[in-house]
């Protein structure tokens, strides 16, 4: 397993518990909201930061274990050629579509990390400084991960997802 992979793996599993602190800051802002009618101002932007790190790591560990949620009705009947172009297509689409997430994204991100932007809100949270960059890091780790994928394909070495947990056509 090389280091993108155990980067993008442990990343995800880590980030996974993310949503159970989700959980925990719900049930206890509900708690607080309808028993004691003491709602919170914090509960909300602390989910949104948690769930929006979760699901921007939870791409990069997706694609390294190749485990993309997938409709393959049609493509499961083409022959193995045929699938392995339409694979090659998609990952180039994504590495191209994530590189203009990073260049759109880029100016925005920077200024929210160097300004320490914040939410404007009661609870004024760093969640613009905290969640831009993010997204902009974890593009960059798919982005790797699809031209190593495309470049295994190519080449047609070793296990295309880097775990051999997924399917290799």
């Amino acid at each position: 397993m090389s280091g993108l992979d155990r980067l993008a793996r442990g990343l995800g599993a880590w980030c996974s518990w993310l949503f159970i602190g989700t959980v925990g800051i719900t049930v206890y802002e509900v708690v607080a909201r309808y028993l004691f009618g003491s709602p919170t101002i914090w509960a909300h932007e602390l989910t949104i930061i948690l769930c929006s790190l979760a699901f921007a790591v939870g791409g990069a560990y997706v694609q390294q274990a190749d485990e993309h949620i997938r409709v393959t009705i049609l493509t499961e009947s083409m022959p193995l050629r045929i699938r392995s172009a339409l694979q090659l297509l998609g990952s180039a689409a994504g590495a191209i579509f994530l590189a203009g997430v990073i260049v759109g994204g880029d100016r925005d991100a920077g200024e929210a990390l160097s300004g320490w932007q914040t939410t404007q809100t009661a609870f004024n949270s760093p969640m613009p400084a905290i969640v831009k960059p993010a997204v902009l890091a974890m593009a960059l780790l798919m982005i790797l991960l699809l031209l190593r994928d495309i470049g295994r394909r190519l080449l047609g070495t070793g296990d295309v997802d880097g775990a051999g947990s997924g399917p290799t056509p």
